[in-house]
């Protein structure tokens, strides 16, 4: 079953797994909070290209599978 676009969630042993879509690889239990084992990347706005007007300390987080990456 499709949780997002780079997750699914996935029965392993009678309990529902959240598994990257591109490796496959088991990240956690579905009913806890896959972020705290993802790798997390993050960027300050004001460094980007782009028309940003944002806060002078805000930042841009984004959550990728420990294994591939993706």
């Amino acid at each position: 079953m499709r949780y997002s676009n780079s997750l699914s969630i996935k029965t392993d042993q009678n309990t529902k797994m959240l598994c990257c879509n591109s490796c496959d690889k088991r990240i956690s239990p579905a009913d806890e909070s896959w972020k705290k084992k993802a790798v997390l990347l993050e960027a300050p706005m004001r460094e980007l290209e782009g028309p940003y007007t944002t806060g002078e300390n805000v930042l841009l987080r984004s959550f990728s599978c420990p294994q591939c990456g993706m």
